[in-house]
C-alpha cells in the first residue's frame, strides 16, 4: 500500500537547493559507516528568462519549483517540474536546465548519480537565486514563498482515489546481504506524473545503501494508472516502505 504524501508548500524568495543523495546509480556495496560521500558542486549554470510580454499583463514576477536527475557524469538527466506560478516560467526554466553542469556527488572517490531540488523567482528585473547544496535530511522541500500556484504536486489524500497500481517489481532482497544480516526497512519517495509513470525516486534516508539500491531499482520499474483530482490527471507525491528481513 502506498504510504500518504507529504503535503504541499508554498514558494519562498531565498531558493535552497536540497541535494539528495540517490544510491541507486551505484553499484558496489558500500556500507553506510564506512562510506565518504562527497556532495554535488554546481559549476555553470544559465538563469531562466523573465517571459516577454507577461508585464503586459501586470505579471512582474513568478515562481517555479523543480527537482533535476544529475548523473555520473555531472550532466542533469532529467528535469521534473513540481510548481509554477504561470506556464510560461516553467517553460524558461526547462530551457536552460540541461545546459547546467555539476561535479558528480561521490561516495568513496567514485561518481554517483543525485537529485536537486531547486526553487526560482524570476522577475522582470532580474533572477533571485540562492543555492544551498546540502544533504537531504528531513523534509523534501522547505516552506516557499507565499505565490499562487496554477500548477503543482498534490499529496495522496487530495486524489480523487489512490492511483491503481499497474505493475509493480519487488525488490530483489540478495542472498550476499540477508547472510551477512544486512537488514532493516528503506522508505521511498517518488513522483507518479499525470501519465502514471514513477519519476525520480529517491531514499531520503537509509543506514544500508545496497538495501536502498535495490528498493529504487524496483520502484523505478512500477506503473500507475494517472492520479486524479477532480477528473483530470495531476503530478503526485507518494511514499512507500520496503521492510527487508526475510531469512538468508
Amino acid at each position: 500500500m502506498l504510504c500518504a504524501a507529504k503535503p504541499n508548500r508554498p514558494l519562498k524568495t531565498t531558493l535552497p537547493v536540497c541535494l539528495l543523495f540517490a544510491a541507486l546509480a551505484w553499484g558496489g556495496a558500500v556500507t553506510a559507516t564506512a562510506a565518504t560521500i562527497q556532495h554535488l558542486k554546481l559549476v555553470e549554470r544559465i538563469d531562466p528568462q523573465f517571459p516577454p510580454g507577461l508585464e503586459i499583463f501586470g505579471i512582474t514576477k513568478g515562481g517555479v519549483r523543480c527537482v533535476i536527475d544529475v548523473d555520473a557524469g555531472g550532466r542533469v538527466e532529467d528535469v521534473l517540474i513540481l510548481a509554477y506560478t504561470h506556464e510560461r516560467f516553467a517553460r524558461a526554466v526547462r530551457e536552460v536546465m540541461p545546459l547546467w553542469r555539476f561535479e558528480p556527488a561521490r561516495v568513496d572517490g567514485r561518481p554517483v548519480s543525485a537529485q536537486t531540488t531547486i526553487e526560482f523567482t524570476i522577475e522582470a528585473v532580474g533572477v533571485v537565486t540562492t543555492l544551498d547544496l546540502t544533504t537531504y535530511v528531513s523534509q523534501r522541500f522547505e516552506t516557499m514563498w507565499g505565490a499562487t500556484f496554477v500548477y503543482h504536486e498534490w499529496k495522496l489524500s487530495d486524489l480523487d482515489a489512490i492511483p491503481v497500481p499497474v505493475t509493480t517489481v519487488a525488490p530483489i532482497y540478495p542472498v550476499e546481504l540477508a547472510e551477512r544480516n544486512v537488514r532493516g526497512k528503506v522508505k521511498v519517495d517518488f513522483y507518479i506524473d499525470e501519465e502514471g509513470r514513477v519519476r525520480l525516486p529517491i531514499v531520503s534516508a537509509s543506514e544500508y545503501p545496497e538495501l536502498a539500491s535495490a528498493a529504487i531499482f524496483a520502484v523505478r520499474q512500477w506503473k500507475f494508472a494517472p492520479p486524479l483530482r477532480q477528473g483530470r490527471p495531476v503530478l503526485a507525491f507518494a511514499s512507500q516502505e520496503f521492510d527487508f528481513n526475510a531469512k538468508p
